[in-house]
């Protein structure tokens, strides 16, 4: 299991730019602090996994969430323009 990087909750988003490349390692979120501090997400990308190597050096598939200002004019990602 990989912990919020805000509090001790199960992670299950990633920070990640338009592409969905991962922004920073340490940026991950649980479902409450996800869509916090600006973070936006994609009205499509409900079931987007990004594939996320934990330092448990497992794999992890969590969801994407975006810095704001990050997706397109339409508040979409590069998949879904």
């Amino acid at each position: 299991m990989i912990n919020c990087s805000c509090c001790n909750n199960e992670a299950t988003h990633v920070l990640v730019d338009y592409y969905h490349n991962i922004v920073n390692y340490n940026a991950v979120f649980c479902r409450i602090h996800a869509f916090q501090d600006g973070r936006v997400e994609c009205p499509c990308c409900d079931d987007y996994d990004i594939e996320y190597e934990g330092t448990d050096g497992k794999d992890h598939e969590l969801l994407p969430t975006y810095s704001y200002g990050t997706l397109d004019s339409d508040g979409c990602c590069c998949d879904h323009p």
